[in-house]
C-alpha cells in the first residue's frame, strides 16, 4: 500500500507543512536579565541558566539559549554555548574582559 500524501515516516504532516517549524526554537533572555542574577566574572553557559532558573528543561534537555539585546551589561562575564543577536554582540565587545565561546554548531555532511 502507498504512503499517503503528506506522510513522512511516523510524522504525520498536512501538505504544505514544513518540518522545519516543528523544531524547537531558542530561548530567549534579556540583557537586563542576565545581569540581575550572575555576579562578576561568572560562567553564563545553558546550564547556568538552568540552575539560576531563567530556563527551563523541555522533555528533559537542556534547551539551546539565544540573547538578545534588551538592557544593559556591565559586568565582565563568560559565555559558553549561547546564541547572541548583533546588538548584543556589539555590547559585549564594548565592555573589558568578556569573553564569548560560542560553541560553532553541528553542520551535517550531504551523503554523495
Amino acid at each position: 500500500m502507498p504512503k499517503r500524501r503528506g506522510q513522512r515516516g511516523k510524522l504525520n504532516l498536512k501538505k504544505g507543512v514544513k518540518i522545519s517549524r516543528l523544531k524547537n526554537k531558542p530561548k530567549i533572555i534579556n540583557l537586563e536579565d542576565i545581569e540581575k542574577k550572575f555576579k562578576t566574572k561568572e560562567v553564563v553557559s545553558p546550564s547556568s541558566l538552568l540552575k539560576k532558573g531563567l530556563i527551563v528543561k523541555i522533555k528533559g534537555r537542556i534547551p539551546r539559549v539565544k540573547i538578545l539585546g534588551k538592557g544593559e551589561i556591565k559586568k565582565q562575564l563568560e559565555f559558553k554555548g549561547i546564541i547572541f543577536s548583533k546588538s548584543v554582540q556589539e555590547k559585549i565587545k564594548k565592555i573589558k574582559g568578556a569573553k564569548n565561546k560560542k560553541i560553532k554548531p553541528k553542520v551535517k555532511k550531504k551523503k554523495t
